[in-house]
């Protein structure tokens, strides 16, 4: 829609095969996936002696918390280095193109922390699209370990240092307000509309 109405919009987003592609025309700039510290393979190592001990002993079966386990940990950890890592490459991308070829704004999504590292500029707003309210839904998901509060604190970080915020639905829109105080305008993606959405289905998860 940007090409067509007469804009030269450029996409950043993480890949396996890093490199510029034109995708009809759009630019599209590669950057590596993330990737967790260089330290982090020995001290998982670590941790999953520790976790065959757990369950040597029976610990986790008494207390049925699977917390318990260092390599649930270590999965939630690694994810969080992962996407930091994602998106300092993402920040750095944009800015390198910024000097070539100066953009009128920037648009990101909190989402996967992408637009962590996107600075605003005076020249270049950097407006966030907000896919949720991150905190709201951590509760939902009922996780609460260390690093998926890490990972809410920067989402919450890519929403409230934008210089404006959207959502695709009023109901997105309020509950980060609610959460995070941020005015979000809400603008509707074009999708047809059904007068008709069938029977509702039978059997979902208490919380839907």
């Amino acid at each position: 829609a940007l090409l067509e109405a007469g804009w030269t919009p450029e996409v950043f987003c993480p890949a396996d095969e890093p490199g510029p592609l034109d995708d009809d025309g759009i630019l599209v700039h590669r950057v590596p996936r993330g990737v967790p510290p260089p330290g982090m393979p020995l001290a998982e190592g670590v941790e999953r002696i520790l976790d065959r001990s757990i369950l040597a002993a029976g610990l986790r079966k008494a207390t049925n918390r699977r917390e318990l386990l260092a390599s649930t940990r270590m999965k939630e950890r690694r994810r969080f280095f992962e996407r930091q890592s994602e998106a300092r490459d993402l920040g750095a991308a944009v800015e390198e193109r910024q000097k070539e070829a100066p953009f009128q704004a920037a648009i990101s999504t909190e989402a996967g922390l992408a637009g962590l590292f996107v600075p605003a500029r005076r020249s270049r707003p950097h407006i966030v699209r907000a896919t949720s309210a991150p905190e709201a839904w951590r509760v939902a998901d009922e996780d609460p370990s260390p690093h998926r509060r890490r990972m809410v604190a920067d989402e919450q970080k890519v929403i409230t240092q934008a210089q404006a915020v959207y959502a695709s639905t009023p109901v997105v829109a309020d509950a980060v307000h609610d959460e995070l105080g941020v005015d979000v305008t809400v603008l509707a993606p074009p999708m047809p509309v059904e007068p008709d959405t069938g029977r509702r289905r039978s059997g979902l998860p208490r919380r839907y």
